[in-house]
């Protein structure tokens, strides 16, 4: 399911123009977040506007994984990350501290 699309999708990175990937009521699961933060490494993801991945069961871990991989890519276009209701905690909020910090993600919150 969407752990293939996201694994599809890690390797036409640079071709992808997607805008916009709605992932929610999915459960992306390790292998899903692993091929979601290739991507985002691989640069499949840099025109991407908006990524919803609400109640995908995320893990703390997998949260922190994906900002910290989103966070490698100073081109990202990403403006709203929706994660509502997934077990997210302190590793992700580090994670997304840090990305920040950093001046990654230059364009999220952004309208």
């Amino acid at each position: 399911g969407a752990a293939a699309l996201l694994e599809a999708l890690a390797q036409r990175a640079g071709a992808s123009r997607l805008r916009l990937l709605g992932l929610n009521w999915n459960v992306l699961g390790r292998r899903g977040t692993s091929a979601l933060a290739a991507a985002a490494k691989a640069g499949a993801l840099d025109v991407l506007e908006e990524l919803w991945l609400r109640k995908c069961q995320l893990s703390d871990e997998d949260g922190a994984a994906l900002f910290e991989a989103l966070a490698q890519r100073s081109r990202s276009s990403l403006r709203a990350l929706l994660l509502d209701d997934n077990r997210l905690g302190s590793g992700t909020a580090g994670a997304v501290v840090a990305a920040l910090q950093k001046g990654m993600l230059p364009a999220l919150g952004e309208s």
